[in-house]
């Protein structure tokens, strides 16, 4: 056999041992964890990120006046529907 076709043959067989091991390796009969919930937010740290959340975005009055600014710069516009206040003294 050439060297070179041994070498071939070789790593071809090194990973499919790899391959199979690997496979039984990761079977774990056990199910999967269901995930955790989101811890709540600290009251601190949801009003400033509120405060950044709403200085860092252009906030118009209308939805008309948003449309005709979007219109002008090609641009899409982002629609929040909320009740009551962002800084949450709702």
């Amino acid at each position: 056999m050439l060297p070179r076709l041994r070498s071939h043959l070789t790593l071809v067989a090194v990973a499919l041992v790899l391959g199979l091991a690997g496979g039984v390796a990761s079977a774990d009969p056990r199910p999967p964890r269901p995930p955790r919930p989101p811890k709540a937010l600290d009251g601190a740290v949801a009003e400033k990120q509120v405060e950044t959340l709403a200085k860092s975005v252009r906030w118009h009055e209308s939805l008309e006046d948003a449309l005709r600014d979007a219109r002008a710069k090609s641009r899409l516009v982002l629609w929040v529907h909320a009740l009551g206040d962002l800084a949450g003294d709702t």
